[in-house]
């Protein structure tokens, strides 16, 4: 079954030997519409991965691994859960000579679902396999005024990043971007800039169920949607949210509280239900956070 959605997997199109397969990459992911394309033979590949995904997502233990998260995500005591997510490590465990498909697009869906299946059969942890597709929303988005520069990181590589903000007249390139949407693969272009527009629209997606939310988990809950949910579009406060702060590590919690979430809580507070945090500690500033919806902390 495929779903489609704004903010899911956003997937399509790259052929890189080391293709980044962070989440935060793979989110930003698009593909353009004379990418469309799929030939005979990488459709038989493809519909015989997506059988076996399907006969995987029937295993009544799949069920049982939601029922954990939707647990979990309620706060109720549960043995720890294991999500594991090799990442960049996908280039090893599913090469690029693996990949059967010829196409561009086909091969970067042929990825996702080889990742399900081993997902499924030799993962071993807690990451439920459901039997959905996403299909992403074609679209080209526009940059914040400025372009980052990468030093390095050739085929996955390190890489140092060059700021391109220099001094405080800089800060006047400095706008919000836009977004795209092709809804019929060129026929006609819809620019987006901010959630109230995604959901006026009708281009955000339920996130409470297997889809990848905050820095680590997934969105199971019953909690979500709203009581007064119609069932067709989704609002931003039927939803997670996520907000983190890698870059404030070394901000006193007064600093943080007076300079960062002042402007992080008018989003989270949009949303049902908030994940917060990545790689940063917390503790010094959960007092700030403990007013925005938040249920779970990475």
């Amino acid at each position: 079954m495929a779903k489609i959605g704004g903010i899911h997997y956003s997937g399509g199109g790259s052929t890189e030997k080391m293709a980044d397969q962070t989440q935060a990459s793979l989110a930003q992911k698009r593909i353009s519409a004379d990418k469309l394309v799929i030939s005979k033979e990488d459709r038989g590949i493809l519909r015989g991965l997506g059988g076996r995904v399907a006969e995987l997502a029937a295993d009544p233990v799949q069920q049982e691994k939601q029922d954990l998260w939707y647990r979990h995500n309620a706060l109720e005591d549960t043995r720890p859960l294991i999500f594991c997510d090799p990442e960049n490590g996908w280039n090893e465990i599913i090469s690029d000579e693996e990949l059967e498909c010829r196409g561009e697009l086909p091969r970067e869906w042929e990825m996702m679902l080889r990742k399900e299946i081993f997902w499924g059969e030799s993962m071993g942890d807690d990451r439920p396999v459901e039997p959905y597709f996403n299909i992403p929303y074609v679209h080209s988005e526009s940059d914040w005024g400025m372009h980052e520069r990468k030093i390095g990181g050739e085929n996955g590589g390190s890489y140092t990043w060059d700021a391109l903000l220099k001094s405080y007249h800089d800060l006047e390139r400095l706008h919000f971007p836009q977004i795209f949407v092709d809804y019929e693969a060129t026929e006609r272009l819809i620019s987006l800039a901010k959630l109230d527009f995604l959901q006026e629209n009708g281009l955000l997606s339920s996130n409470n169920d297997g889809t990848y939310v905050g820095s680590g988990g997934f969105g199971y809950t019953r909690e979500l949607p709203q009581k007064d949910f119609e069932g067709k579009i989704a609002r931003t406060c039927d939803m997670w949210g996520f907000c983190e702060s890698q870059e404030t590590t070394t901000f006193s919690p007064d600093m943080f509280a007076e300079f960062i979430f002042p402007y992080q809580l008018p989003i989270l507070q949009r949303f049902g239900l908030n994940c917060y945090g990545c790689c940063e500690p917390l503790v010094p500033n959960c007092t700030s956070r403990s007013r925005s919806n938040l249920t779970v902390f990475r």
